[in-house]
């Protein structure tokens, strides 16, 4: 009889991904707080009372006893998030994801909030691949959530930054919402529980800031309005801004990509400084997500300045921008080459049916030239009424 033959094969240097578990909301060491869970995944060993991570990519999840919602407030800064981690408030018993498509009302329920008004720094990245999902950021000295240094292909789902937990007032943060110095940043995203409600800071909702924040995406978000969609609670510098960065994607024709970005001080979207080749497309700036609402930003719908090759709108209904009720131009461009405007509704409501006006031009370029405005199909054609001036 032939004897068997047995093969062992020993595999080294894997693992699995941990799961640790924050059961507390205090922040002196009493069972697992999001302090030690944090070091916990940095290091790949346990700190008080969490389980040690793995260095494979872990989840923080959250089970904190007692009827929430539940506010952590960090009495120093927080560690810097180093390794692949996703930081899941979704996970906390009683929330709930949003269900609604963009870009309508969100109807999810966060049951964690971070409060960093003794935090004295930001939740910051500084490690590849991490997810912060299903919080509630505010009351931070300067920016909520940051991405530095090595912090590429962060992303940012389902999060309430700068306002209330229930999403319907502000509870500013202290600059911007989300700043991002780093390659691949990802705010929201076409599936309805990635849609963030980011309102309410002192500055920016959204910056993406040098030449090394390249290929963003913003989709799906509610930015300077509250969680309805069609009452303002705006950022205070404005809604987006990109600066130096290139090839961001603000909207999208996917379906659920549209961003409301409405209702903040100065411009809806500002792509500024040598930030190149973006694209705009989809989205509603200057009114609510009913698509008539006037909840103009007070100052350009979209600002163009100093960059060239950027794409405002498209050749489809799905890639039309609708930018109406804004407090000067529509959409404006400065010093920047080679546009493209196409198919975007200016000065009007989502139907094309009634006039939102911008309170000065639909569209105006200075000092810009190679701009397409519009084309020769009726699809690329873009509706410029109603505006003041």
């Amino acid at each position: 009889m032939a004897s068997g033959v047995l093969l062992v094969r020993h595999i080294t240097g894997v693992s699995a991904a941990s799961t640790i578990t924050v059961d507390s909301a205090t922040d002196d060491g009493t069972g697992c707080t999001l302090r030690e869970a944090i070091q916990s995944s940095n290091t790949d060993t346990a700190v008080g009372g969490c389980t040690a991570g793995s260095g494979t990519g872990d989840t923080i999840e959250f089970d904190i006893a007692g009827a929430g919602p539940h506010t952590i407030t960090p009495t120093s800064a927080l560690p810097d998030i180093t390794q692949s981690v996703i930081i899941d408030g979704y996970t906390e018993t009683g929330a709930s994801a949003n269900t609604n498509p963009a870009p309508q009302a969100l109807n999810g329920t966060l049951m964690i909030e971070i409060d960093l008004s003794s935090a004295g720094a930001p939740i910051s990245i500084t490690g590849s691949d991490v997810t912060v999902r299903g919080l509630v950021v505010n009351g931070a000295v300067g920016n909520a959530l940051q991405a530095f240094s090595g912090g590429i292909n962060a992303r940012f789902e389902g999060n309430y930054i700068g306002t209330s937990v229930n999403g319907l007032a502000a509870d500013a943060n202290g600059s911007h919402g989300i700043m991002s110095q780093v390659s691949g940043p990802v705010v929201g995203g076409t599936d309805p529980e990635d849609r963030n409600l980011i309102s309410g800071n002192t500055a920016r909702g959204v910056q993406f800031q040098t030449d090394a924040a390249d290929n963003g995406v913003i989709q799906g978000n509610l930015i300077g309005t509250n969680a309805t969609g069609n009452a303002a609670i705006g950022n205070g510098t404005g809604g987006i801004m990109v600066t130096g960065g290139d090839n961001t994607q603000i909207g999208g024709t996917t379906s659920g990509a549209q961003n409301v970005v409405s209702g903040n001080s100065s411009s809806g979207i500002a792509l500024i400084e040598g930030s190149i080749t973006n694209t705009v497309q989809g989205n509603y700036i200057g009114i609510g997500n009913d698509g008539s609402t006037d909840l103009g930003n007070s100052a350009d719908g979209l600002v163009v300045q100093n960059n060239s090759g950027n794409t405002i709108g498209g050749n489809t209904s799905a890639a039309r921008n609708i930018v109406s009720g804004n407090g000067s131009a529509g959409i404006s461009t400065g010093a920047s080459d080679n546009n493209t405007i196409q198919g975007n509704y200016v000065g009007l409501n989502a139907a094309g049916t009634a006039t939102v006006a911008n309170d000065g031009r639909g569209i105006y370029l200075y000092q810009s030239s190679g701009a397409a405005i519009g084309g020769t199909t009726t699809s690329t054609r873009n509706v410029i009424a109603g505006n003041s001036e």
